[in-house]
């Protein structure tokens, strides 16, 4: 009678643990979106090469619009890329949550970890800033400005 009390909890496991990970939430959302916007491209892809296949010969607009269709071609086989990445990262996910879910759950910890969805969100936040020299350094002109607003106002 006492190992059956011992052995049994009050509440069984939760058999889909990843449904309450805001992380594995937040790359399924991704993808949906990257899918979302990959059939948005696949028609622009088609708009664009009608458009290249209608351009007049030897006037410039036939090369111009077959830069526009190669990047639209890179644009659609990077988003097929992330797509098939964001699917093994679900997949990798779903697996490393269930894992720590079930772990949590014999220790009676809480889960998910809260500090581990800060850190997912600051990296997210980093990969997307732009890497551009001129976007993130300010231009002398706007420092020149703002030192001009900070003179005046400490004049007053």
């Amino acid at each position: 009678m006492l190992l059956t009390l011992i052995g049994c909890s009050k509440e069984p496991p939760n058999p889909e643990p990843e449904l309450l990970d805001p992380i594995y939430q937040d790359m399924v959302k991704q993808k949906e979106d990257d899918e979302k916007f990959l059939g948005v491209s696949e028609k622009t892809l088609e708009i664009t090469y009608q458009d290249w296949r209608e351009a007049i010969p030897q006037t410039g607009e036939g090369k111009r619009k077959r830069g526009r269709l190669f990047q639209e071609q890179r644009k659609i086989r990077e988003l097929k890329q992330k797509i098939k990445f964001l699917d093994l990262a679900i997949l990798s996910r779903k697996i490393k949550v269930r894992r720590e879910y079930r772990k949590a759950y014999m220790e009676g910890k809480d889960w998910p970890d809260p500090r581990e969805h800060e850190i997912y969100k600051k990296r997210k936040e980093m990969q997307s800033v732009s890497r551009r020299w001129d976007d993130r350094v300010p231009t002398l002109d706007s420092r020149i400005e703002e030192y001009k607003a900070r003179s005046v106002s400490s004049k007053k």
